[in-house]
């Protein structure tokens, strides 16, 4: 194993198709089911655009009560309603100790939308409710998450597609390692609407019996020291993460992956015979072939296979963070492969080390 500090997971929070909460993650990846949470049923769209996965019963009162939520776009209210699922009270010793890393596609597309056809078919941008124009910026959801909850540390939005909350873990482990904060926020956050399914569908990249979901998905991470020095329990470790990128029209899409793959691995410092457990990312898309066969001649022969898009639905950027979790929630201990591949070309590789509860 790598002599190399680890980057500690000290708390996670989920809302997707399956429910809320890391018992409802695992019901699903256990029995490779699609929203199997209570509640959640897969709806069948009548405009062609195939079926889709919501969050079951979602209303984010449930989670943020009082006033200030009314105008806020659904990217947003999952992201805080992730949020306040974890106990951030726990960590930073003082707000410009922790900051947030989350990954997102482009934001609130359906807000960005409404406003555009708001001040190009009413009175002009003098015309539109100002409450609403944060909605539009892509930083929105990591934004008012800090707001809400104090955090004066790093605050970043990244976007890579499927790939975002890869790039998002990159980021805080950087952050941290560097001295930048003591504990990040790192995750993924995609709304379920029209136009995103619209759009999935009109690229034909991802199978057509696969349904468009939505999720929010974090988890809090913290240096070794930090860690150390509270006696904290922990879920496990990032030990690497790291992304890479193919041209899409004249590179071998699994070639790239494979080096990241061996470059998680020595950066992590564990060979590809010790992983036990893999999470591919691209089961029931155009690049899943280019994904298994990159794992397969990084010589990866994990004992399970945990499928995210089989049991949730297409989730886009939220994938890698609920990937993470997903083997957090899933497995007894030992170490995890996860990876993603993004058709504009990112691809990424992580290893996460799990505790034994």
């Amino acid at each position: 194993m790598s002599s190399t500090p680890k980057t500690y997971i000290a708390d996670a929070s989920v809302l997707a198709s399956s429910g809320s909460g890391l018992k409802a993650l695992a019901c699903a990846l256990d029995g490779n089911q699609r929203a199997v949470g209570a509640g959640a049923s897969s709806v069948a769209a009548q405009d062609g655009a195939g079926p889709s996965l919501p969050i079951p019963g979602f209303d984010i009162k449930d989670y943020v009560p009082g006033k200030g939520t009314r105008h806020l776009d659904r990217t947003t209210a999952i992201s805080l309603a992730a949020a306040s699922m974890l106990d951030l009270t726990l960590y930073a010793q003082t707000a410009s100790d922790i900051g947030i890393a989350l990954g997102t596609i482009a934001g609130s597309v359906p807000a960005s939308i409404e406003l555009d056809i708001d001040i190009l078919t009413g009175t002009g941008s003098a015309g539109v409710n100002p409450k609403r124009f944060p909605n539009c910026t892509m930083n929105c959801a990591a934004s008012q998450v800090a707001i809400r909850n104090g955090l004066k540390g790093p605050n970043s939005t990244t976007s890579a597609g499927v790939a975002s909350a890869f790039v998002a873990m990159r980021y805080a482990k950087r952050a941290i390692t560097n001295g930048h904060a003591k504990q990040m926020i790192v995750g993924g956050v995609e709304e379920l609407s029209d136009q995103i399914r619209w759009g999935i569908r009109k690229k034909q990249e991802v199978g057509d019996v696969v349904p468009i979901s939505e999720a929010s998905a974090m988890f809090v991470v913290e240096s070794s020291d930090s860690a150390h020095a509270h006696s904290r329990s922990r879920l496990g470790a990032v030990l690497s993460c790291e992304t890479g990128f193919f041209d899409p029209i004249a590179d071998v899409p699994r070639e790239r992956l494979l080096r990241t793959i061996e470059r998680a691995l020595a950066a992590a410092g564990v060979s590809a015979n010790a992983v036990q457990t893999w999470l591919p990312g691209n089961r029931g898309t155009l690049l899943e072939d280019a994904e298994r066969e990159a794992a397969e001649l990084a010589h990866v022969d994990p004992g399970r296979v945990l499928d995210v898009r089989a049991a949730l639905g297409e989730t886009g950027s939220a994938l890698g963070a609920l990937q993470v979790i997903g083997l957090l929630a899933c497995s007894n201990g030992g170490l995890g492969l996860v990876t993603a591949m993004d058709f504009n070309g990112v691809v990424a590789a992580a290893i996460v080390e799990v505790e034994a509860q």
